[in-house]
C-alpha cells in the first residue's frame, strides 16, 4: 500500500477517534461537575454563584494573584489566625471539580498539625505564572462550566446576578472576585490554595 494511501487512512482514523471521544469526554465532564456542584451545595447551602466561581477560578489558576514570599505570608496567616475567632470545616477540600488545587484551613496551624512557617512555604510554592492568554483560556473554559451549572443550580441566590456581573469581569481581563458577604458570615472561611501534588506530598501525610 502507497504511503500517500497509510496518510489518509491514519488521518481519517484519528478524526473519527477524536469524533467519538469528545461527546464521551464532554459527558463525563459535564458529570463531574455536576457531581461536584450538587456536594458543594449540600456542605454549603448558603454558597452563591460568585463563591462557586471562585472555587473553580482557583482549581484552575492557582493562588498566584496573592502570592508575597514566605515569610510574608507567614506574617499574614499569623495575624489572620490571631483574629479569627471561628475556623469552620474540614482541614482540606478540592478548590473544583478537577482537584488541581486544594483549600487548606488554617487551623492545622492553630491545632499543631503543621507550624505556619511551613505552611507559608507550602503555599508559596503553589504560585504559577498567569498571563493573559491564560485568563482568555479560563475565560472560556468559564463560560462552558456556567452552562452546566445554570442547569442545577440556577436557583441560587443571586445567581443571574452573579453569572452577569462575572461575564463582565472576565470580558475586562479580570479574573478575581472575594467570597461573597453571606458565605463568609455563614462559614467564616479562612484558607490558603496549596497545589496537589505539594499538598499531597508536604501536607496530608501529617494527618495520618
Amino acid at each position: 500500500m502507497k504511503k500517500t494511501n497509510l496518510k489518509i487512512i491514519f488521518t481519517l482514523a484519528l478524526l473519527l477517534t477524536i469524533a467519538g471521544c469528545s461527546p464521551n469526554h464532554q459527558e463525563q465532564k459535564k458529570t463531574r461537575i455536576s457531581e461536584n456542584i450538587e456536594q458543594i451545595i449540600t456542605k454549603y447551602p448558603l454558597i452563591t454563584l460568585s463563591d462557586i466561581y471562585k472555587g473553580y477560578f482557583q482549581d484552575y489558576l492557582g493562588p498566584s494573584h496573592l502570592i508575597p514570599d514566605s515569610k510574608t505570608a507567614q506574617i499574614f496567616i499569623e495575624k489572620e489566625l490571631q483574629e479569627a475567632d471561628t475556623l469552620y470545616g474540614d482541614y482540606y477540600t478540592p478548590c473544583g471539580w478537577q482537584g488541581n488545587y486544594y483549600r487548606v484551613n488554617l487551623r492545622m496551624i492553630r491545632e499543631g498539625k503543621i507550624s505556619s512557617e511551613k505552611f507559608a512555604q507550602a503555599f508559596c510554592a503553589s504560585a504559577t505564572g498567569v498571563d493573559s492568554a491564560l485568563v482568555a483560556k479560563w475565560r472560556d473554559e468559564w463560560n462552558e462550566t456556567v452552562g452546566i451549572i445554570s442547569g442545577i443550580a440556577s436557583g441560587l441566590e443571586g445567581f443571574k446576578r452573579d453569572s452577569t456581573a462575572i461575564a463582565q469581569m472576565l470580558e475586562r481581563g479580570e479574573y478575581v472576585v472575594h467570597h461573597s458577604t453571606r458565605f463568609n458570615e455563614a462559614y467564616h472561611p479562612h484558607y490558603r490554595i496549596i497545589k496537589r501534588e505539594i499538598f499531597e506530598k508536604e501536607i496530608l501525610p501529617l494527618l495520618k
